[in-house]
């Protein structure tokens, strides 16, 4: 087998070990389960708002993710997550925050408020998404009920990647406790609920295990040394730098004394002789 096979195979594996899942933005689930309008505000010929607009009954904007092959990918496959034979899972999904939800005024007497994608970020990661994933006939376009799911998930985490794409990783809920404490190595609940608690280096640490792995070795646990932590700190002398108020003065120049040797061929940038050239 050539180099070239051997790449192959070794894409193959990479491909049957990952698990595709769906993405959804959270601002068209939020209308879908809260009964809000998809507001289209409407335009001049110039591109500006008009004051007008049109309702559209919600959908669910969805797309495709997918969990890389990982030894969190391996872990979740041997602890209850359903993978079909295609490689996909509803187990996870992708949650994508690129915009808000607009207010909904379609009724007058009940308008539904605004929501920022930082308001959609906090209901969500505090509350949980819950999904109704609908399945259709490819032929008729109807919806088949009996293969309709209901899915409840819980925020899991999100990688420094994706945070600055603004995606978060959802669980199903009956797995979020279990496969959370493995991404954590039992530590978060041993974690002090006070102020300082390392939550931030606990919340990078965890999704290290999610990166793509070419191989795997293994390592005997009597082989691992492992240190406590230590901490120190001293004190050094810094510099400081204070800004204070100082007058300033402008100095108007006078280019016209020198605008016939600099400009011998009527071509300029200054703004009277280019009006007087104009005109």
């Amino acid at each position: 087998m050539n180099n070239s096979e051997n790449v192959e195979v070794e894409n193959n594996e990479q491909e049957k070990s990952a698990i595709k899942i769906r993405s959804i933005q959270a601002a068209s689930l939020y209308r879908v389960n809260n009964g809000y309008k998809f507001v289209i505000k409407k335009k001049n010929e110039d591109g500006g708002y008009n004051g007008l607009k049109e309702y559209k009954e919600p959908f669910l904007d969805y797309g495709n993710a997918v969990i890389n092959n990982s030894l969190f990918a391996k872990y979740v496959c041997k602890h209850g997550v359903t993978v079909n034979k295609y490689h996909r899972s509803l187990d996870f999904v992708m949650m994508k925050f690129d915009w808000g939800v607009d207010e909904d005024d379609s009724d007058k007497e009940e308008p539904k408020p605004a929501m920022t994608t930082q308001e959609l970020r906090d209901y969500y990661y505090e509350k949980g998404a819950t999904v109704v994933w609908k399945t259709y006939d490819s032929k008729t376009g109807k919806e088949i009920k009996e293969k309709e799911k209901t899915i409840a998930y819980e925020m899991l985490l999100r990688t420094p990647g994706k945070a600055k794409e603004g995606c978060c990783l959802f669980i199903r809920k009956e797995f979020h406790t279990k496969v959370f404490n493995y991404l954590t190595m039992g530590l978060w609940m041993k974690m002090p609920n006070v102020k300082g608690a390392k939550i931030v280096e606990m919340s990078a640490y965890a999704p290290l295990i999610t990166a793509t792995a070419i191989d795997y070795i293994q390592i005997p646990m009597e082989n691992i040394f492992v240190l406590k932590d230590q901490e120190s700190s001293c004190y050094k002398k810094a510099i400081t730098v204070k800004a204070e108020n100082v007058e300033h003065t402008r100095k108007v120049k006078d280019y016209s004394a020198f605008e016939g040797d600099i400009n011998q061929y009527g071509l300029t940038f200054y703004k009277k002789t280019e009006k007087d050239i104009c005109c």
